[in-house]
């Protein structure tokens, strides 16, 4: 089982192997969130992920999306 957690560097190749993915938003990083925003869109289309939301607060949130 492959984790990964999206960043800047992270590849489509990578998103579409891993088995749980996990995407950290900063409400602060507009930089950092194109990647991640774009990940999302991605694994989003995929009928084969669970996205949710594990944890929310003041400067951010964190989803998790698991493969099916």
């Amino acid at each position: 089982m492959k984790n990964l957690t999206v960043n800047n560097n992270t590849s489509n190749k990578e998103l579409d192997s891993a088995n749980i993915i996990i995407l950290s938003i900063s409400f602060d990083n507009a930089q950092n969130n194109l990647r991640i925003k774009n990940a999302y869109e991605r694994i989003s289309k995929n009928k084969k992920f669970k996205i949710e939301e594990i944890s929310s607060g003041q400067f951010g949130m964190t989803l998790q999306a698991t493969k099916l």
